[in-house]
């Protein structure tokens, strides 16, 4: 599925995606590197969809949303163990 301009909330990729990620093991929002890395390669096997759009990357809550999702189908669906809940 492809980004929506008109019917996604359009976010800044780099700047407030993290912030919907919340923190990881360390306490801090996933860095920069690590935004540019699942929208140009994927992280466990999935693209982050976003736009180039002049000197920006935007994505949209949605497809955080549906990122997440896909990469939890995978760990739920091949039985790997998943992160432990506090």
């Amino acid at each position: 599925m492809t980004i929506q301009l008109k019917t996604e909330t359009i976010i800044d990729a780099l700047k407030e995606a993290p912030g919907f990620l919340g923190a990881g093991r360390a306490g801090k929002l996933p860095y920069r590197s690590f935004m540019i890395r699942a929208i140009k390669t994927g992280h466990n096997g999935h693209r982050l969809e976003a736009l180039r759009v002049g000197g920006r990357w935007l994505t949209s809550v949605e497809a955080l949303q549906r990122w997440a999702e896909a990469q939890t189908r995978e760990v739920t669906a091949s039985g790997r163990p998943g992160p432990v809940a506090d």
